[in-house]
């Protein structure tokens, strides 16, 4: 009899045991899933003329000759800059004004930046004020025919990415470096 006694008090310690199991809420929450996406970034330039790139120089002529650079829609936040180099024949044949917009990075010659924000469409920008050369009418048939090589202007575009780069100098750097 004792047992049975025990084995009956042994079942109802298990039934309670698992009344009371099935009885207790458990205070539970859960987050939503959060997905973290990262994309490559980009900054797409080209450097385009329509005027051609031959060009006859008389004296007091004003040339058509357009640069342009252009930043690609969908490039990122970036600093543009556009270099320009005479040719040592160049000397004093002609005169040109860089396009509105532009600015002069301190003490690197011939070298203009300016900084463009995120491009949803296609941003085109002059290099050119006036989209010309003036060729003075001080020039002389003598400095003309004294010409041993054909002046030329190079005009080269760049562009780096704004974010984190606080200004031109630190943008120049990363394209020189």
């Amino acid at each position: 009899m004792k047992k049975r006694t025990l084995w009956i008090v042994i079942a109802a310690v298990l039934l309670m045991t698992v009344g009371a199991a099935t009885t207790l809420a458990w205070l539970v929450a859960s987050s939503n899933t959060l997905e973290n996406t990262f994309t490559v970034g980009n900054v797409d330039i080209t450097l385009t003329e329509s005027t051609g790139n031959k060009y006859i120089i008389s004296p007091g002529v004003v040339i058509e000759k357009d640069p342009t650079v252009t930043v690609k829609k969908g490039s990122e936040a970036c600093w543009v800059f556009v270099k320009l180099t005479d040719s040592e024949t160049s000397g004093s044949l002609y005169t040109y004004d860089i396009a509105d917009g532009w600015n002069a990075l301190d003490g690197v010659g011939g070298v203009y930046y300016r900084k463009v924000g995120y491009a949803t469409d296609n941003i085109s920008l002059g290099v050119l004020k006036n989209d010309s050369v003036t060729v003075p009418d001080t020039v002389t048939e003598q400095q003309l025919d004294a010409i041993k090589n054909n002046p030329q202007i190079t005009v080269f575009a760049y562009a780096v990415q704004a974010e984190g780069l606080a200004d031109a100098e630190s943008a120049w750097q990363c394209l020189n470096s």
